[in-house]
């Protein structure tokens, strides 16, 4: 069972990097590069030096997109 789980685990890592080059790919498409940085940067910083939790970030990231993408 933990050979098995090793074996997948490099795929579940190359699956996820595919998901989010592209949400990448099409956020970049349809709000532009600036956009697209402002909501990266904040993001980053937001989860990573202020160790917020996931869930406020996404809210956050929902609320900028429904006042300032639509």
């Amino acid at each position: 069972m933990k050979k098995m789980t090793s074996l997948i685990r490099p795929t579940i890592g190359i699956l996820l990097f595919v998901l989010a080059f592209q949400f990448f790919d099409t956020s970049y498409q349809s709000a532009g590069l600036l956009q697209t940085a402002i909501l990266i940067i904040s993001s980053f910083l937001l989860l990573e030096k202020a160790k917020l939790h996931p869930a406020f970030v996404i809210m956050g990231a929902l609320t900028y997109g429904a006042i300032f993408l639509s």
